[in-house]
């Protein structure tokens, strides 16, 4: 039976058995190595993370009289975290038995999902800081509800791509048993195909209101450099917490740290480059040249996106909170 331009490897097994197919969905034999390091760096990450929701909590936060709780936030990358663990544990599976059709779509699912939730953490973390004071709400093109609609996008474009990944191996899995199946695995692609690029528009939209709010914050200081003055003679605090305070919350500057900006951008653009990835990836089709090297899926799905969850270790936003308040 011809396969058309795949490259993997065939399953020698005759008969086939119940539940593995003829060919590796994957388009090849996934590494063991990157299983294990994709493993082992995202359960470290998902501890990190861990610790960082543990003192991020009201308490902590009333007893240092600054910055905000950052629990969901740190939630999520622990979530995501793990679930990456899931997906890189049945990768590792795989190296054994890439036939396996079921081992195929837990890992995908957990893979494909998990960057839900960190993008669900960096759209939480712009709406924290925003709403750290007045000045920072006025600048910022979106206001309260903008995480909830971006993250109900996420969800549903995911669910797309879950059932695109699901209905491929079904069809293949079909195909190589020579039995009938209701969707081709190009119609399922397409399906795949339509939540990845959906997502991508939606990423989008939520990186240009970041340019905007920091094109904002650029010229913010020039623009309200005459109104700070003013109002600093006018005030009559005189402690230097009081007058840092006022000066971040009432002479019109808006309180973003560059550490803050510069690790939202690039953990920001390390999520919507996975995401562009699979999309090229998706539009090749179900063998194209892109699924058929592992080394790509290394450098573009698991690299940027654990680079981002240990960027906020490294950085925790709890620490930037407390510098913005």
């Amino acid at each position: 039976m011809s396969y058309g331009r795949y490259k993997g490897p065939y399953n020698e097994k005759n008969p086939i058995p119940d539940g593995e197919a003829r060919i590796s969905i994957y388009n090849y034999t996934p590494a063991l190595a990157l299983g294990l390091i994709g493993a082992i760096l995202f359960g470290l990450a998902a501890i990190g993370h861990f610790y960082f929701w543990w003192i991020g909590g009201k308490k902590r936060v009333a007893r240092d009289g600054r910055g905000r709780p950052t629990r969901w936030f740190e939630a999520l990358w622990t979530l995501g975290c793990v679930m990456e663990v899931v997906g890189y544990g049945f990768r590792t599976y795989s190296h054994k038995n890439p036939f396996y059709v079921n081992a195929f779509i837990i890992q995908y699912f957990f893979i494909v999902v998990a960057p839900v939730f960190f993008a669900a953490a960096v759209y939480l973390a712009l709406k924290y800081a925003i709403n750290l004071n007045e000045e920072n709400l006025r600048i910022s093109p979106v206001k309260q509800t903008f995480v909830k609609v971006f993250i109900t996008i996420d969800t549903l474009t995911t669910i797309l791509q879950i059932v695109g990944a699901a209905l491929i191996g079904v069809a293949e899995s079909r195909r190589a048993n020579q039995k009938a199946s209701p969707i081709t695995s190009d119609q399922a692609n397409d399906i795949l195909l339509a939540g990845l690029a959906a997502q991508n528009a939606s990423f989008l939209v939520f990186l240009v209101i970041l340019g905007v709010i920091i094109f904002r914050i650029r010229k913010a200081p020039e623009q309200h450099r005459t109104a700070s003055i003013e109002k600093r003679h006018e005030s009559d605090v005189s402690s230097p917490r009081a007058v840092e305070a006022g000066l971040a919350h009432n002479y019109g500057v808006a309180t973003y740290t560059k550490t803050f900006l510069w690790v939202l951008v690039v953990s920001s653009l390390l999520i919507f480059a996975r995401t562009l990835y699979r999309l090229a990836e998706t539009a090749e089709g179900v063998w194209g040249n892109a699924s058929s090297i592992e080394a790509l899926f290394g450098v573009f799905e698991f690299a940027p996106v654990v680079v981002a969850a240990w960027l906020w270790i490294v950085r925790p936003l709890r620490r930037e909170m407390v510098r913005m308040s």
